[in-house]
């Protein structure tokens, strides 16, 4: 009977194997069902990715008598941190889908580890990378194209923000290339862009960072009106001719200024005092929207802040937001210029 016990030491019994595979299904199906619903509205690369490690992961646990790849006990928390990597890349339709899945794959960890009992500090260890190495192939393959861009070209340009904000150092600029598209399009028709491709691809990582954002910023009183002096707007630099120029009131809404084809917001709060300038460029095939950062010091917290807060711009914040206003863009106007394509189809069809 000990040597019963010995044989079997450490080997997974097997109803705990059951579950593990019950649960590793049960994760599977979510992704899959999540990949149909959310097929038109995520990235394909992101969708290929989240299937292939739930299919992979249900392969690799296969715990039947003669396991297909033998059985790892570690590979169900490598499939949940990996999905949770995607779950802060993926916009937020399929990130509940995803965190789902995890939970379930590592549910299926759970069950996987009895009787074997493999270090905590190491599945979490095994679940962290997992998570990081899989976000970070993701963010690079759908948005490695949308980086800061030199801000040589932006500061040729003939816009009133560089003569306003000479004493602000430029910190960033970004662009968003619309291609196609009606001629004439000032910033005051592109207000829905704006929007709705930002809601196009908000993500869960940008939603995560958001709320720790405002959790640090109540805790330490980064927000507090104090911050928020009118005396310190930019408002007061702006000259008779620009108010009259502005499409919008000076000072409404953290406009500065909206005129046709450029546009100044104004941030002021206790780390910060923050402008971005929007430009409209007509190109040849389209438009260039460009977004430029200036900030200004307020304190010995400011260059802190912003090394804390950079790498999350670069990777959460604009890279999805540039994606999303591209993406809402040709999606707004190839649909416009397909339908227009088939009226005037059928208007020829219908001539004697």
């Amino acid at each position: 009977m000990a040597g019963g016990r010995t044989r079997h030491q450490g080997r997974t019994p097997p109803s705990s194997r059951w579950w593990t595979l019950g649960f590793a299904g049960l994760g599977t199906a979510g992704i899959v069902v999540a990949a149909f619903v959310n097929w038109g509205s995520a990235p394909i690369v992101l969708l290929a990715d989240v299937l292939l490690v739930a299919l992979g992961g249900v392969v690799v646990m296969h715990g039947g008598r003669r396991p297909l790849l033998g059985w790892m006990p570690w590979m169900p928390w490598m499939a949940a941190g990996a999905l949770s990597g995607a779950a802060l890349i993926a916009v937020l339709d399929v990130a509940p889908w995803l965190l789902a899945a995890a939970l379930a794959f590592a549910t299926a960890g759970f069950f996987g580890t009895r009787g074997k009992r493999p270090r905590l500090a190491a599945l979490i260890g095994i679940f962290t990378v997992s998570a990081a190495v899989n976000a970070t192939l993701l963010w690079t393959l759908v948005f490695s194209e949308h980086r800061p861009v030199s801000p040589d070209g932006f500061n040729s340009k003939d816009l009133r923000q560089h003569e306003l904000l000479a004493d602000v150092p430029l910190h960033d600029v970004w662009v968003a290339h619309l291609r196609g598209g009606p001629e004439g399009m000032t910033l005051r028709d592109l207000r829905w862009l704006l929007v709705d491709g930002f809601r196009h691809n908000l993500n869960t990582g940008f939603v995560a960072v958001a709320g720790m954002r405002g959790v640090l910023g109540s805790l330490f009183r980064w927000d507090d009106d104090r911050c928020e002096t009118r005396e310190a707007s930019f408002v007061h630099r702006l000259t008779e001719t620009d108010r009259r120029r502005s499409l919008t009131e000076p000072g409404d809404s953290l406009f500065v200024y909206t005129f046709e084809h450029e546009a100044l917001m104004e941030i002021t709060n206790c780390t910060v005092h923050a402008f971005v300038g929007i430009a409209l460029e007509p190109a040849e095939d389209g438009y260039d929207i460009y977004w430029a950062f200036y900030v200004k010091r307020v304190g010995w917290i400011t260059p802190f802040y912003m090394a804390l807060i950079n790498a999350f711009r670069h990777t959460v914040i604009y890279p999805p937001l540039i994606e999303g206003v591209e993406q809402e863009w040709t999606e707004r106007w190839s649909s416009s210029a397909l339908a227009v394509e088939q009226a005037a189809s059928s208007s020829a069809g219908s001539l004697p």
